[in-house]
């Protein structure tokens, strides 16, 4: 059985099992109550929100958050990123610059 060993508070080494190095230990010398602090050697994702102390995650973000903006002929919602509109396909989008060049 492997050990290993752990400093009680006055100060006398204490044997532990990896078996029990989750239990707290008594120093057979002083009779003080001591935790082994043996660390774990796998960590689950649950085990790590709960050692960063973020018990609720934040909540996703909606998914229509995308800015959008109403087509001038028809209103129904443009996304910003859309040259035309969808329902009646009018040209949102800034006039081309050969375009502006001939007016």
């Amino acid at each position: 059985m492997e050990t290993f060993f752990v400093a009680c508070p006055s100060g006398h080494q204490v044997p532990v099992s990896i078996n029990h190095s989750d239990a707290p230990v008594q120093c057979p010398q002083c009779d003080g109550m001591l935790e082994s602090g043996m660390p774990r050697t796998s960590l689950s994702d649950t085990g790590a929100m709960r050692i960063l102390e973020a018990s609720e995650l934040a909540p996703p973000a909606p998914k229509s958050a995308t800015a959008s903006r109403p087509c001038p002929i028809c209103r129904t919602p443009v996304s910003e990123a859309s040259a035309a509109c969808a329902h009646c396909q009018t040209y949102l989008a800034s006039p081309p610059d050969f375009l502006r060049d001939l007016a």
